[in-house]
């Protein structure tokens, strides 16, 4: 145990036995080794460590919340900070979470009926923009039916003199 209490502490827990028996370990960030490893990670025990190792100014952690009771109970001075893997561990998860919403709602619009390619979608509009007459004598393509042969052909049909 070092005389002095750490400026910068982290804390963080690790598993003596994974899903079965848990441990809060303290680091010196500055000097970068371990201040002391405490037997559970209760708030409680936390909070009596830094009663008794006065002057820690910062505390590095993650976002348990006994941690949190702790420093506000034990050291409210001390300013509290998320570390850095923790951050990008929470980064991470908002990003796949984010990710996963957006490409739910994706696939539900890509239920609502869309053009198959881009040149079905320019047929589509044209086709839109001019309408098929309603009249049922009307020719349905651009050739000539028996009820518009009577009709003179207009200037951009061909002529038979030519």
């Amino acid at each position: 145990m070092p005389d002095r209490s750490p400026r910068v502490l982290g804390v963080d827990e690790f598993a003596f036995r994974k899903g079965c028996t848990y441990g809060t370990v303290l680091v010196d960030v500055e000097a970068g080794r371990v201040v002391d490893v405490l037997p559970d990670r209760t708030s409680k025990t936390f909070a009596d460590w830094l009663r008794a190792h006065p002057g820690v100014e910062i505390v590095c952690r993650d976002r348990a919340t006994a941690y949190t009771r702790a420093v506000k109970e034990a050291a409210p001075h001390a300013l509290e900070i998320a570390d850095r893997w923790h951050l990008l561990q929470n980064l991470s998860v908002r990003s796949r979470r984010r990710a996963t919403s957006t490409a739910t709602a994706c696939a539900n619009t890509s239920k609502m009926r869309r053009p198959r390619h881009r040149s079905h979608h320019r047929w589509t509009c044209h086709h839109r923009a001019f309408p098929r007459p309603k009249s049922s004598n009307a020719p349905v393509t651009g050739t000539k039916t028996s009820a518009d042969s009577s009709m003179p052909a207009g200037p951009s049909a061909p002529s038979a003199g030519d």
